[in-house]
């Protein structure tokens, strides 16, 4: 990975070799490690991730279509089948009828969802 990609206390698998063999292992970025991020891998964005981050499964489509994630008023996450996660933000007043000022975002990795969730709310997820 590169390190524009990163940002301190993004989620990684950081890929090594010792002499017990390879490894990979969940890792938090730090400050020191942004010098040497190549070992570093995407984590692919899961159900799961969106559920430790707190967000709460609202919406199945009938037809398991897709799945919508939300955790906060202005923001969700929609998933449809055989595709991958799409981050909106609502700027503006949000209903299931009116939808004002939507900006939408793929979502391939969990530091990706870390990156813009900070850079729209301020604020970081948290696990």
């Amino acid at each position: 990975m590169k390190a524009e990609e990163l940002r301190v206390g993004n989620f990684v698998i950081n890929e090594f070799e010792n002499y017990k063999g390879k490894h990979k292992d969940l890792t938090e970025v730090s400050a020191s490690d942004m010098i040497e991020c190549e070992d570093f891998k995407p984590i692919s964005l899961t159900e799961e991730w969106l559920f430790r981050f707190g967000f709460e499964k609202k919406i199945d489509d009938e037809d398991d279509r897709f799945s919508h994630f939300i955790i906060t008023d202005v923001i969700d996450i929609v998933k449809y089948e055989n595709r991958e996660f799409t981050l909106s933000f609502h700027s503006g007043y949000f209903s299931s009828h009116s939808l004002e000022n939507v900006f939408s975002f793929d979502l391939k990795y969990v530091h990706q969802l870390q990156n813009l969730y900070y850079a729209l709310t301020q604020t970081e997820l948290q696990i």
